[in-house]
């Protein structure tokens, strides 16, 4: 079957990286699990204060954005923000395809 990754990339406010990624960890990523995202990394770049973590799903890219646009409107969603810290000050999201290296 077909799988699709997105790439997505998240500015964090100064001094609020450890509760972002409290948040991430448990409210956000249950909530996109429920919709059939699986999160396949994460990384923490703490010099530029950013998280980069890789979002996939089993379907084509057009199924995806099917499913996130789902997503995005869901009770899940809305009660994972409910406890949202509001350390975001950017974000970054694209589609990416695998290069063989």
């Amino acid at each position: 079957m077909t799988q699709t990754t997105q790439l997505r990339r998240y500015d964090i406010q100064p001094g609020a990286m450890e509760e972002f990624i409290a948040w991430f960890e448990g409210p956000l990523i249950a909530a996109r699990r429920e919709h059939g995202f699986t999160a396949e990394a994460a990384y923490v770049d703490a010099l530029e204060n950013t998280v980069i973590w890789v979002a996939r799903f089993e379907g084509t890219e057009a199924e995806f954005l099917a499913a996130e646009r789902v997503y995005e409107e869901s009770p899940e969603r809305a009660r994972a923000f409910e406890t949202y810290p509001g350390t975001i000050l950017a974000k970054y999201a694209a589609i990416v395809q695998p290069v063989d290296v």
